[in-house]
């Protein structure tokens, strides 16, 4: 089942609605980027995360990651930032 939506279901964030894509880190982690439109009608971005715990059979969202308000290139980037963080966190587990 897919991550995400077991987390947020069919809910959208009302500042970025427009789902662009969605992404795995890891097995038990997933992302959402997504596309909405600032107060002034400037583009914005944001990515949501969650993580499905397997022993529970149920995917959170994780608050602490998601985040909003990027332009496009600063959003990817923060999604390689937060891969990055979860596979030197791997690496350190083996």
């Amino acid at each position: 089942m897919d991550i995400i939506k077991m987390a947020y279901g069919q809910s959208t964030n009302f500042m970025t609605p427009n789902i662009m894509r969605y992404g795995k880190i890891h097995r038990n982690i997933a992302y959402e980027l997504s596309s909405g439109e600032g107060i002034d009608r400037q583009p914005i971005y944001g990515v949501s995360f969650a993580v499905y715990i397997p022993t529970q059979n149920r995917a959170i969202r994780a608050h602490g990651l998601s985040k909003g308000g990027f332009s496009l290139i600063e959003a990817e980037k923060y999604i390689r930032t937060v891969i990055g963080r979860c596979h030197a966190v791997k690496t350190k587990e083996k």
